[in-house]
């Protein structure tokens, strides 16, 4: 049962700049999605957040995952092109 959630807010305040966030052990559940409304590269490898990767829409809910169970795992991402900077807000149930 999910009963413990976490918001994590990443700033990514320089455009064509990768950044990581590592996903709290034991995550079940999680959401992200762009504060500023700007498409958002996501990748599960270290430097593909440029060349493989998935694009979170901007003004979308976002990509949401559950059932499953993360542990030392950490997401890249980086904001589309034409984006000045974006917070990217990650919303993770343990």
């Amino acid at each position: 049962m999910n009963r413990e959630p976490t918001i994590i807010n990443l700033a990514m305040a320089t455009k064509d700049t990768e950044y990581s966030q590592l996903i709290p052990e034991g995550t079940t559940k999680l959401q992200i999605r762009s504060r500023n409304m700007n498409d958002i590269k996501l990748a599960y490898v270290e430097g593909e957040s440029d060349t493989n990767f998935i694009t979170i829409p901007a003004g979308s809910t976002g990509k949401y995952l559950e059932n499953f169970e993360m542990n030392d795992k950490t997401l890249y991402v980086q904001f589309a092109d034409g984006a000045v900077a974006d917070v990217l807000e990650i919303e993770v149930w343990k």
